[in-house]
């Protein structure tokens, strides 16, 4: 398995699309977690399409899948990791951002590119 800083890579393997009252979830959900010790509240804002959780690439700026109060962000398309876009140099621009930006990991369409498991310490 590799290992991730993703907080919702776990979640989504072998996921059924999410549904509310029967319908594909769309858009927009803000959500409330507890951490493990069960004393700090992360707030989390969720992008939806389909059931699947979706970065808004269509928007200015774009919109990542996954935002929390910790400054923790994911990007996904259609319910995996992912960011093909450049930045202004042409590198690739992470998938998972946290610790500060101390963390980053790229990912294209769900494959883990850099860095890879092997090259973790």
């Amino acid at each position: 398995m590799i290992q991730s800083k993703s907080r919702f890579l776990e979640a989504a393997k072998g996921a059924k699309p999410y549904k509310v009252n029967g319908v594909l979830m769309q858009g927009q959900e803000f959500r409330t977690f507890t951490n493990m010790f069960g004393y700090k509240e992360i707030s989390c804002l969720l992008n939806w399409k389909d059931g699947k959780l979706d970065t808004d690439w269509d928007a200015d700026p774009v919109i990542p899948a996954v935002q929390m109060s910790d400054g923790h962000t994911e990007y996904w398309k259609d319910g995996k990791l992912h960011n093909d876009h450049k930045d202004d140099d042409g590198n690739l621009m992470p998938a998972v951002i946290t610790d500060n930006w101390e963390t980053t990991e790229y990912w294209v369409d769900g494959t883990r590119v850099f860095p890879k498991a092997e090259e973790q310490k």
